[in-house]
């Protein structure tokens, strides 16, 4: 097919779309089954989930909730298929909108039983199957995790956020983990003020004001919202509450004062998790994309990209800070401290650039202007890396950073 305008362009992004889909095994189709317990396999790893879809499909397709219980090490699973079971009735009105609400039980039963190398795949399959198979809509996708579900959250909200479109983590810890990669993602932290085990409701703080701070860094971004449960232990915080809560209105007075209780004043919040998460909308190709390289996936995913950007796996350090200008046709790195021999990949599609016009490329101050290659290939190899129409793009060019840039 002769790619000679955006309309073919179009035409054959849905046609491999199409292709892919049919290509997919039947079992896929049974992973997740509307209002059952089921089990799946990916890779040779299994998880088990319970899902439950609510409602009518509004437009663009169904809001997809992951939801990670709590729980963590524990020797003989017991405690954590509890913890697991006992989602269902802690989040029962977690969607107050028609919705897909996915379950998930850890694959291990490790501390970090929800974001042990393993499990990442699942949640990209998840997604997937929601969208493809129960009328889910991608851009619509959100995590949201309690106790040892929002130390999942932490470690796969930034490792994955070009999946999501919000997330909730609640009376969690972040283990010492990168939020640079959540630019784009609105970040939503719970926790009660008398959870102090871990030092889980100061650190909470300790985050947000991260937030704040990469925020006043990189001039905008990370948006992101703290609640402070007053007079609330570990098990009790209401973020799944449909009622106004008490949260700590000036946490930074309250974190100042050792978290000591009556500091900061108080104030009646909405903490509802799924209706903070549901006003967000993903955009799949933001303008603007700050990824820190030490904060991937692991191999086991086998993914490499994220958002419009690919580098290889063995790249693990280094902060890029990109972004595109479709007004100027242009592609600029703000900043790079990525070190590697290796190549960045930039994709694009009509939605970023003009395919039929000179892109500009701009790194350390030098231009690099080139004609975009238009692949099918590509097209066909990004479509199944990802299984998200929202990531199908059609050129790329790739970048060292000692500035040589391959086109195609």
């Amino acid at each position: 097919m002769g790619l000679t305008s955006n309309q073919a362009i179009a035409e054959l992004r849905e046609a491999v779309w199409n292709e892919y889909v049919s290509s997919l095994p039947e079992s896929r189709a049974t992973e997740l089954q509307k209002n059952k317990i089921t089990t799946f396999k990916v890779n040779g790893r299994q998880m088990k989930v319970q899902t439950r879809v609510i409602g009518k499909a509004p437009a663009g397709g169904y809001p997809i909730f992951i939801v990670l219980h709590g729980g963590g090490s524990d020797p003989t699973g017991e405690m954590n298929e509890s913890q697991w079971s006992g989602m269902a009735s802690r989040y029962a009105n977690l969607i107050s909108c028609p919705g897909i609400f996915v379950s998930c039980r850890a694959i291990e039963d490790t501390w970090n039983c929800h974001s042990v190398d393993g499990s990442y795949m699942f949640y990209d399959r998840i997604i997937e199957n929601a969208s493809i198979f129960l009328n889910g809509n991608p851009n619509r996708a959100y995590i949201v995790g309690y106790s040892a579900g929002g130390d999942g959250v932490y470690q796969i909200a930034p490792r994955m956020a070009d999946r999501f479109a919000a997330a909730n983590m609640t009376a969690g810890h972040p283990n010492g983990i990168s939020m640079v990669n959540t630019y784009n993602l609105p970040f939503y932290l719970q926790v009660g003020e008398l959870d102090t085990a871990y030092s889980r409701n100061t650190v909470t703080v300790e985050y947000a004001q991260l937030l704040d701070s990469l925020s006043q860094t990189y001039g905008g971004g990370y948006l992101h919202d703290v609640f402070v449960h007053v007079g609330k232990e570990h098990g009790v915080v209401g973020d799944n509450a449909t009622g106004k809560q008490t949260v700590v209105d000036d946490t930074a007075a309250w974190l100042k004062a050792g978290g000591r209780s009556g500091v900061g004043g108080s104030v009646s919040e909405t903490t509802h998790a799924g209706t903070l998460m549901s006003a967000h909308v993903r955009n799949p190709l933001p303008e603007r994309v700050v990824w820190d390289l030490s904060c991937r996936t692991p191999s086991a995913r086998r993914i490499s990209s994220f958002y419009w950007l690919s580098a290889p796996l063995s790249v693990k350090s280094g902060i890029l800070d990109i972004s595109y200008d479709k007004a100027t046709n242009t592609v600029t790195v703000n900043s790079c401290t990525v070190k590697t021999s290796g190549k960045i990949t930039v994709y694009l599609n009509e939605e970023m650039v003009d395919l039929f016009k000179e892109v500009h490329f701009v790194f350390n101050g030098k231009t690099t202007s080139f004609m975009p290659e238009l692949s099918e290939k590509l097209l066909e190899d990004t479509t199944e890396e990802r299984g998200d129409r929202n990531f199908q793009f059609v050129a790329k060019f790739s970048f060292k950073t000692d500035g040589t840039v391959t086109v195609g």
